[in-house]
């Protein structure tokens, strides 16, 4: 069962907006990313939501042509709102951490990758959604935001030499080109992604005289290639097919919640599309839920219907014994051999909340057995898999799951609503059926958390 199949629910779970593996798989086949995307800044002509902790972020789809003016003045401002003083801000972290994650899969277009080069003062690999520049068969790299920013100071730390990935991982060296040479390539970089337009102050179309003036404050660098190695993502993955006629039919979960084989056929079908583990977990957790469960004095976690999600090993990471229950052999055999690194660590924890007392067990099995996991557990996660029940069954698979909860436990659940709009509530159908059983509904804030057993309600949109 799937932590990230998130599907509006009720009498039909197909989601009516996309998901991120829906939108994702629906910009490949019709959208162009580099007008979304460029050297780690979302251009919000496109949609973007996110509803976590209580708190939304959102911003409406792109205008209709006779406003188009207007609107690209406002993204302008916003675009560089998003990265003032010449540095992301805290949405344009968030941003630029699910599109490393989409890029490195190379189901995007091949001039959209990530960059990953070594921390100067962490040491640590940084890894940043970047666009490449194409002149004359040689590929670049261009910083929007000029000198002074830190994976341009990361690279010359490093001697140029970093890595790009996209689908497959190639060890590069970059060369920093002269300040006189550098024109064609930024006014290319320019045609390529619109969305640093904000930040460059020469009109895309001007001529090569103009981009000279301004060269010298935007460093560019040549990728010099070493090696290309395979992904290290999973033996299943494959790479490279040709997908124009695919109905995308392979994103909608099993009706039978039951079918480990429909399970087993539905993540194949996932990782068969290049998406894996850091799309489906960039709304399953952050940081400060494990600091809250580490507050209340959580030890034993249950992480129900979690699929392929990396979030059990991140919670033993932070010191929790961790079980994760799951219907399909795939997922899990896939949950536990993932090259689990520090960009997957860092969308759950902080570096200060990693332990080395932790673990985690990955049992298949169908939550229903009540025989597997008994527990019980001082809390547990299910991250959009009682949403994906029919609705007749879903009470009965709530109740499996409190079973194996301790006295005075907590249930964190999590559903996401792909068909949100600002004028009404986010979907949370596992909300109503906690207060129909008496418990204490929590959503999570600075406050403390209620008495007894309590639903962490949990919510994303998008």
């Amino acid at each position: 069962m799937p932590n990230g199949s998130h599907h509006q629910s009720g009498q039909h779970r197909r989601c009516i907006s996309p998901t991120p593996a829906r939108a994702l798989a629906c910009a490949k086949h019709s959208l162009d990313p580099g007008a979304c995307l460029i050297d780690g800044a979302f251009d919000f002509s496109s949609i973007f939501v996110r509803v976590v902790h209580g708190v939304t972020i959102a911003l409406a789809p792109g205008p209709a042509k006779t406003d188009i003016e207007d609107a690209l003045m406002i993204l302008g401002d916003l675009h560089r709102w998003l990265y003032r003083g010449k540095r992301p801000n805290w949405i344009a972290k968030i941003l630029n951490r699910a599109w490393a994650a989409v890029f490195s899969t190379g189901v995007a277009s091949n001039f959209l990758v990530t960059l990953e080069v070594t921390g100067r003062k962490s040491g640590r690999p940084i890894s940043l959604p970047v666009v490449m520049a194409v002149v004359d068969g040689e590929r670049y790299l261009v910083s929007m935001l000029g000198d002074n920013v830190n994976w341009v100071q990361n690279v010359r730390a490093a001697g140029g030499k970093a890595s790009i990935r996209s689908g497959g991982r190639e060890e590069i060296q970059l060369e920093e080109v002269p300040a006189g040479q550098r024109a064609p390539i930024l006014k290319a970089y320019l045609q390529r992604a619109p969305g640093a337009q904000p930040h460059v102050p020469v009109n895309k179309d001007a001529p090569l005289a103009e981009f000279h003036q301004i060269a010298a404050a935007f460093p560019v660098f040549r990728i010099a290639s070493n090696k290309t190695v395979p992904s290290p993502a999973s033996p299943e993955r494959l790479s490279g097919r040709d997908d124009s006629d695919d109905d995308l039919s392979w994103l909608d979960p099993p009706e039978n919640m039951h079918d480990s084989a429909a399970w087993d056929r539905y993540w194949n079908g996932h990782l068969s599309n290049g998406i894996g583990p850091g799309l489906y977990d960039m709304m399953a957790g952050d940081p400060e839920t494990a600091k809250v469960m580490a507050e209340m004095g959580i030890k034993t976690v249950l992480c129900a219907g979690s699929g392929i999600s990396q979030e059990p090993r991140a919670l033993a990471e932070a010191g929790f014994e961790v079980t994760a229950l799951d219907l399909s052999p795939v997922a899990m055999k896939l949950a536990q051999t993932w090259n689990f690194g520090p960009a997957d660590l860092e969308r759950f924890l902080a570096p200060e909340q990693r332990k080395t007392t932790g673990s985690a067990h990955f049992i298949v099995g169908d939550l229903l057995d009540l025989k597997l996991c008994p527990g019980p557990f001082d809390m547990i996660i299910e991250r959009c898999t009682l949403q994906n029940f029919p609705e007749e069954e879903r009470g009965r698979a709530l109740d499996a799951l409190i079973a194996r909860l301790t006295k005075n436990g907590t249930f964190l659940s999590h559903c996401h609503d792909g068909g949100w709009r600002p004028d009404r509530e986010p979907f949370h159908p596992i909300r109503a059926l906690f207060a129909e059983r008496g418990w204490t509904i929590w959503v999570w804030s600075p406050s403390p958390r209620p008495a007894g057993r309590s639903a962490w309600i949990y919510r994303t949109t998008g």
